[in-house]
């Protein structure tokens, strides 16, 4: 039988004993490490939303400037859309509300078959007094929601692109299958005016946002631009224009 020498196996015990109490604690304050984080991101995006964190947002955001082009009612929205020689639109929608807005959503109207399929809105930006609203810059065939913090003006702007449809019979002729996203908010905004400019409108016809809408002559002649006024029962309808791009 081997002597056993117990001073070194007292000290081996003590070395694999400390290792596991070692482990054990790496383990322990990676899991806590973890909790913590994850409370703290919560804390703060909670404390986010109340307004109490984002001076520094709001810093970097002091560009912001709420100016539509014209006097909104303190319930309204203007959108204005801008035929660009690309056969793109540029929209700009201004927002003014009463009450605090948390969050805005875009989507593509429903319309004649394959818009859904042929029309995208790019380039997006949502802005408010809080900040920048946090989205995708991109709206395809799913609608987006946009988290704005809570602000009563919005400028939201984009580019969109497949709206345009050329006449397959006059050159130069062209149909505006859309002239804007679909925006829903919470609580409803009043009155839209709604803006068609960069060529020549030739009419403009309004219905309700859906694939077997009735469309029916509306607006004006503004100037070298065309206006729609919508009361609060029909912000949402869709507006189409007829446009001579020469």
């Amino acid at each position: 039988m081997w002597p056993v020498n117990h001073g070194r196996l007292v000290q081996r015990l003590r070395k694999s004993l400390g290792r596991a109490v070692e482990r054990a604690q790496a383990r322990d304050v990676a899991i806590y490490m973890t909790i913590a984080l994850v409370v703290f991101g919560l804390v703060l995006f909670g404390m986010r939303l109340t307004g109490v964190v984002g001076s520094a947002s709001r810093a970097s955001h002091s560009a912001y400037q709420f100016d539509p082009p014209r006097k909104l009612p303190q319930n309204g929205q203007l959108v204005r859309s801008r035929v660009l020689r690309s056969g793109a639109l540029e929209v700009e929608h201004w927002i003014s509300s009463t009450e605090a807005i948390w969050e805005v959503s875009l989507k593509v109207p429903s319309g004649p078959p394959g818009v859904h399929g042929r029309v995208a809105a790019h380039r997006i930006d949502v802005d408010g007094s809080e900040g920048r609203g946090y989205g995708p810059r991109t709206v395809r065939r799913q609608a987006a929601t946009y988290f704005v913090g809570a602000t009563k003006t919005l400028y939201i702007r984009y580019r969109l692109i497949g709206a345009l449809v050329p006449s397959a019979s006059i050159e130069g002729r062209a149909l505006a299958q859309l002239s804007a996203l679909d925006v829903a908010f919470s609580p409803r905004g009043g009155p839209s005016t709604v803006v068609v400019l960069g060529a020549r409108v030739l009419s403009v016809a309004c219905a309700r946002a859906r694939p077997d809408a009735v469309f029916r002559p509306c607006g004006r002649p503004d100037g070298r631009a065309w206006r729609v006024d919508l009361d609060s029962r029909h912000v949402r309808n869709r507006v189409i224009a007829q446009l001579d791009l020469t």
